[in-house]
């Protein structure tokens, strides 16, 4: 049962496939190909000529070109179809057949049978039970279907083989089951060999012989298992790969095809892995004797390469490609897991053989790449080498220095054969070069493996200047300069190595590149074209790291070891004119002066070195502008640079010393100060002014904040010493005024000075202080520096800040001496405010000059300010303060409305005098929400007054200002008013008073519709006072005054859309409320009559009128609330009662629509067009 299951298994899905397969072959026989585009189209050339719709020459000329395009044409042309055809008569048959005759039988029928009316187009015939069992029959008796069946077959047959041998393999004798594998082996390679003799079949062929070349093994290992040679496993192995490989190789030469050669090759591993396993070879050995292999791969790969085999030699050279890097990996991954001397011989060996095996790689293959094998696989065995006790690392520095001597020299030599073949050793140089630098550790190595790498570097720049070393060539210069570059370096270390002291270190380096610096200018340095480039520029750099060593580790030997780096600089800056060296002379003479300072003690403070940092920064400065413009201007930038950097770090201290001031600080600001002006001058540039006049002010305020000056009062105190500083800026401004534009930044922080001064004395405003006196002797004393200032440049827009500070002035002096009476403060700066404003806008009504108008603009702002401060601190919590004050603002602002003619200026008139009347108002005992309510009919005056201003000109810009304030203020009071029921009604009665006001004075109804509204709203709120809260005594005033509006606006602005759109709110607005109530209590049949009475007088409205909307809509709501009462009348009736009335009324509806459907329809149009024609 189990062979049967799974034969069953084995079997099914591949019946199932192929039957499947058959089924979809024979429907896409049957369903054919569809039709070509051309010939769509001669099918329709035919059904066109059939119709007479084309004529027979046309038709003729196009089917010839379908034809040429490939279109298959029918035999003669189908009969147009008759009316009702039998399904005998519509079979057709098509053929192919000449084009004549095609036109001939078209055009005979098409005359016969034309019919009085367009034929149908043609449609395909069906198809009939004979045409389509045909097809099946010959699709299943076709060659196709045959060998499908044959393949079938013979899978069923080669399946059932299988599972027998797999259910019974174990019942065989060994020879037996030998037999068949040999036997399976031999047919499938003879079959293959049978189908590689068709042409046909060559591939499936080629294919078949090596599947049954890959079983070869199998059939070897078999005879070695136990009952026939019963061999160990190792030996097995070896016997097994051996045999496999004399077998390929020879099937490889026989047939000459690469799959046995890349077999042979495969079989080649396999017997020098199970040659390790019979003879027991370590695992670190066996890369070693592994080359053995590589390199016989590498002879039979050169061998085959240049003999008519060549294709056969892809197989040893996969093994000559993948051999020896596995090689060198396993070697490698032994001794980075355990570094011992055991394994560390095998690995040197190993890279060993792998860097000749490199080198005779590409001598044979001529290949330049293996080079790279060669020159990486030395150093790793080099560095291998320092696991070993007896090596150890100077043995790698010492071997590393001398391969980086040795690959320069085979440089040489190995480019003859060509330039590729020395890049991998001249890209290995560098990393020699690094790891022997890193490896040198000590003295004693850096001794015995520099002398190499000097060599190195000589012979280098020796090969190069001889014209060899090709492929440095074109870059000879940049290789040559690192070379000689590197020789002082090496150079410098090694000689330094001899000694221990690190400041004898630093000579020596001093004094090497010093010697260096200087053969820069010798003659026969110049022989090399870079020599004295790279001469001169490590010299410098030796120079400076050698004499920053001694001046840093050791005091004694500073000034020594900086004055001949400074003296060397400073020689090559005047030899060539260049203000690098210049740049670096002055760095080192900083070095000196430092140095010299530190020696005699004057470097001990911070003041010393803020001092001394300010001088040498002033001096380099000064000494760099005066030099800038002669012979010796290449000193001039790098003395600017210096004196930039040291002027910025003596900035910083001077910027730290705020903390703790000092004389020292103050002394070295002046100094900035002055330093900053002459640098403007000389370099004439007057924007200089602001640093030095910057450097003032902060000397100033080191000054006060170290008490060099002084006042009593706090913050206040530092305001009225601020006035020195404002008057020393407007004193240098006068004094350099002269050699203008110098004076420019004085001036300006002058002013800004002067308006800043009333700003630390403003606290003692607030305060009760004897320190009252320091805001108006501030405030004064900027007056009068703004003011000189205005005169002395004729800036007069200058004399607005005056202006501003004069006012402090004042200000402050009533503060000083009416503290604490607030009002009297309060009125004197509102005097002033006046005066301030009237003053203005005198000056802009007497004079017409730009200047005098300006200020005049100035005067209205300041005075604008000032009036709010004043009003502000007369205001006590309560309106009636401010209604004097408010009173005169708005006398003072009419007067300079009406004298600027200013819109502004009337809407704050007109603000004043509403806040006024307001503040008046305030002064009774009316609460808040009554005097709104009454301050809307005090509008009423306003408004007429502004309506009477139109017949006076200077006063028109109040018309159309006091309409609009007027009605705004309204909406606003009437808001305040609502915190009381009964001054709200009053409110909005007042309102409509204000808007029919409105009314009168600009004859527009919008004002009138909205005193409507107000007065309707005011009757509304009169029933909440009365505490009537019926809906419809709120609803009903509402719903006729939108009816009334809707007619007004139809009526008297012929706008029906938006008439329309109210009529329809007011009878949603009435109806619908009405409505709510009835639905809200179903059981209250009076709601729902005075719906229908409510509907009825709507509806009766709307006929009247003519207008459309409440006529619809008066019906529509009638008309529910009769079905409303009917359905609160059906709730008592029984239930299969009703539903027979319903019953009953459908279907009398039935008949009457029936007998009168044509009355009723033109009934309905009539009133259609009628209601169109409602407005």
């Amino acid at each position: 049962m189990e062979f049967f299951a799974l034969l069953a298994l084995c079997c099914l899905l591949p019946i199932l496939l192929i039957t499947g397969l058959i089924g979809f072959w024979i429907g896409k026989s049957l369903s054919g190909s569809p039709l070509k585009p051309e010939d769509q189209f001669a099918n329709l050339v035919y059904s066109w000529l059939e119709t007479n719709r084309l004529d027979t020459d046309t038709a003729e000329r196009v089917l010839r070109l379908l034809e040429q395009e490939g279109a298959t044409l029918r035999a003669k042309a189908q009969p147009v179809p008759p009316a009702s055809p039998s399904p005998e008569e519509s079979e057709t048959v098509t053929s192919v057949s000449p084009l004549p005759e095609v036109l001939h039988a078209s055009s005979a029928t098409a005359v016969a049978a034309l019919p009085m009316h367009p034929a149908p187009a043609p449609t395909a015939p069906p198809l009939t039970v004979t045409d389509r069992i045909g097809p099946i029959f010959a699709a299943l008796l076709s060659l196709g279907t045959r060998r499908m069946l044959l393949v079938i077959g013979t899978f069923l047959l080669i399946i059932s083989s299988l599972v027998l041998v797999i259910f019974n393999w174990n019942s065989f004798l060994p020879i037996v089951q030998v037999g068949i594998l040999a036997a399976l082996t031999g047919g499938l390679w003879g079959l293959g060999w049978w189908m590689g003799q068709r042409e046909t079949l060559a591939t499936a062929g080629r294919n078949l012989s090596s599947i049954a070349a890959l079983l070869v093994p199998i059939v070897v290992f078999s005879f070695t298992r136990p009952g026939l040679l019963d061999l160990a496993t190792d030996t097995a192995l070896l016997v097994v790969s051996s045999v496999s490989m004399a077998i390929y190789i020879g099937g490889a030469w026989y047939v000459r095809r690469v799959f046995y050669s890349l077999a042979a090759s495969a079989a080649a591993i396999g017997v020098l892995v199970s040659a390790f396993w019979q003879w027991d070879v370590g695992l670190q050995w066996q890369p070693v004797w592994a080359f053995g292999w590589w390199f016989a791969a590498l002879a039979v790969t050169h061998r085959l390469a240049h003999s008519s085999a060549a294709p056969l030699a892809l197989g040893p050279r996969v093994m000559q490609w993948a051999g020896p890097p596995l090689s060198l990996l396993v070697s490698l991954s032994l001794v980075l897991a355990e570094p011992i001397p055991m394994f560390a011989w095998p690995a040197m060996i190993t890279f060993g053989l792998g860097s000749v095996f490199g080198a005779g790689a590409a001598w044979l293959e001529r290949q330049p790449r293996w080079v790279w094998v060669t020159a990486l696989t030395l150093p790793v065995a080099v560095l291998i080498g320092t696991v070993l006790p007896d090596l150890g690392l100077r043995w790698a520095n010492l071997n590393l220095a001398l391969l980086t001597s040795v690959y320069v020299g085979m440089m040489a030599l190995i480019e003859r054969r060509g330039q590729a073949y020395a890049i991998p050793l001249l890209a290995s140089m560098p990393l020699l070069l690094v790891v022997a630098l890193l490896t040198a550790l000590d003295r004693t190595a850096i001794g015995q493996s520099y002398p190499l790498l000097l060599v190195a570097g000589g012979l280098l720049v020796v090969l190069l200047e001889r014209g060899q070393l090709r492929l440095l060539q074109p870059n000879r210069t940049l290789a040559g300069s690192i070379g000689l570059a590197l020789v002082m370096v090496l150079l410098n270390v090694w000689v330094a190595s001899f000694v221990e002291a690190w400041v004898q270190r630093g000579l020596i380096t001093l004094v090497i590149g010093g010697m260096g610096f200087v053969l820069h200018a010798a003659s026969f340095t110049a022989r090399i074209s870079y020599a004295p480039l790279v001469l001169r520029w490590m010299g410098a750099a030796l120079i400076a790291i050698g004499s920053l060593m001694t001046a840093l580790l050791d005091p004694v030997w500073r000034l020594p070891a900086l004055a001949p780096a400074a003296v060397l600089y400073g020689w090559c800056a005047f030899r060539e004119r260049n203000s690098f060296w210049s740049v670096a002379s002055l760095t080192v003479v900083l070095g000196l002066v430092a140095s010299v300072l530190e020696r005699v003690g004057w470097l001990s403070t911070f003041e010393h070195y803020l001092l001394a940092g300010t001088s040498v920064a002033s001096v380099y400065a000064i000494g760099g502008s005066l030099i800038r413009r002669g012979p010796f201007g290449y000193w001039a930038t790098p003395a600017l640079f210096w004196g930039g950097v040291l002027g910025s770090g003596s900035t910083l201290l001077l910027i730290s010393a705020f903390f703790t001031p000092s004389m020292a600080a103050v002394s070295a600001a002046l100094i900035a100060s002055i330093v900053w002006l002459g640098l403007s001058f000389i370099w004439q540039r007057w924007q200089f002014g602001y640093p030095a006049a910057a450097m003032l002010g902060w000397a100033w305020l080191l000054a006060v904040v170290g008490e060099f000056l002084h006042w009593e009062g706090g913050l206040s105190g530092i305001g009225v010493l601020a006035v020195l500083l404002g008057v020393g800026y407007g004193g240098a401004a006068l004094v350099l005024r002269r050699w203008a534009p110098f004076d420019r930044p004085y001036a300006q922080l002058a002013i800004a000075t002067a308006l800043v001064l009333p700003i630390p004395t403003l606290p003692v405003v607030l305060e009760v202080s004897a320190y009252r006196m320091h805001l108006p002797l501030t405030a004064g004393s900027a007056t009068l520096i703004l003011a000189v200032g205005a005169v002395a440049y004729r800036r007069w827009r200058i004399l607005s800040l005056a202006l501003i500070q004069l006012v402090m002035a004042i200000g402050g002096t009533a503060n000083w001496l009416f503290a604490p009476n607030v009002s009297l403060i309060g009125w004197t700066l509102l005097a002033t405010a006046v005066i301030v404003g009237l003053g203005g806008a005198g000056a802009r009504r007497r004079r017409s000059t730009a200047v005098l108008r300006v200020l005049g603009l100035d005067g209205y702002g300041i005075g604008a300010v000032t009036g709010l401060i004043a009003l502000t601190m007369l205001f006590d919590g309560s309106l009636s303060s401010l209604a004097w004050p408010l009173l005169i603002n708005a006398l003072v602002i009419g007067i300079i409305a009406v004298s600027e003619q200013s819109k502004v200026g009337a809407v704050l008139n007109v603000t004043a005098l509403i806040g006024s009347t307001a503040g008046w108002l305030a002064q009774t005992d009316l609460t808040i929400p009554w005097q709104a309510a009454w301050l809307v009919l005090a509008l009423v005056p306003l408004m007429l007054a502004g309506w009477a201003s139109r017949r006076y000109a200077p006063v028109t810009i109040w018309q159309r200002l006091t309409l609009w304030l007027s009605l705004i203020v309204g909406v606003i009071t009437v808001i305040v008013a609502a915190y009381d029921l009964r001054a709200l009604v009053v409110a909005l009665i007042n309102t409509g008073v204000l808007y029919v006001t409105a009314t009168v004075c600009e004859r527009r109804s919008e004002y009138a519709y909205l005193a409507g509204v107000a007065f309707v709203a005011a009757s509304l709120g009169q029933f909440l006072v009365w505490d009537l809260h019926e809906m419809q005594l709120y609803v009903i005033p509402v719903g006729v005054y939108l009816l009334a509006f809707a007619n007004g606006i139809r009526y008297f602005q012929r706008q029906d859309r938006l008439a329309r759109m109210i009529d329809t709110g007011a009878v949603g607005l009435l109806l619908g409320a009405t409505f709510l109530q009835a639905a809200g209590s179903p059981s209250n049949v009076g709601y729902i009559l005075f719906v229908g009475g409510e509907s009825l007088l709507i509806a009766t409205y709307g006929a009247l009128m003519r207008l459309r909307v409440p006529f619809v809509g008066g019906l529509a709501c009638f008309v529910l609330g009769i079905l409303w009462l009917v359905g609160n009348a059906a709730r008592l009736l029984n239930q299969w009662l009703l539903l027979g009335l319903l019953g009953l009324l459908m279907l009398l509806a039935y008949v009457v629509l029936e007998r009168q459907q044509e009355r009723l329809r033109r009934a309905g149009r009539d009133w259609a067009v009628r209601l169109q024609q409602w407005r």
